[in-house]
């Protein structure tokens, strides 16, 4: 597969749905719009890493460290499963020290 199919396959798997069986609200549309509800999703993930890295900066107690590094993997395999792992990479890179949760 080329470069650009690889791309366009990615993409259409994200973004574009099976089709609408019962969707009154858009007679022309033949499929779901998930972009929005997938940036809404990526972007409340990220908000949730982000806070629970912040938060493991700040905490000295061990078990409520190790909950925050799950919750970070868990982030982090939601994100890479929906194709935007890049996003929580780029949130991290962004706190010192870096945080990198166990996936």
């Amino acid at each position: 597969m080329d470069h650009y199919m690889a791309w366009h396959h990615s993409i259409t798997r994200r973004r574009i749905s099976p089709p609408i069986d019962l969707a009154p609200e858009y007679p022309h549309m033949e499929y779901q719009p998930l972009g929005a509800a997938t940036h809404r999703l990526v972007e409340g993930v990220v908000s949730i890493a982000r806070r629970s890295a912040l938060t493991l900066h700040e905490t000295n107690d061990d078990a409520g460290r190790v909950m925050y590094i799950e919750i970070i993997g868990l982030c982090r395999s939601m994100l890479e499963d929906v194709g935007e792992g890049g996003q929580l990479e780029r949130v991290l890179r962004e706190l010192e020290p870096p945080i990198r949760g166990q996936g």
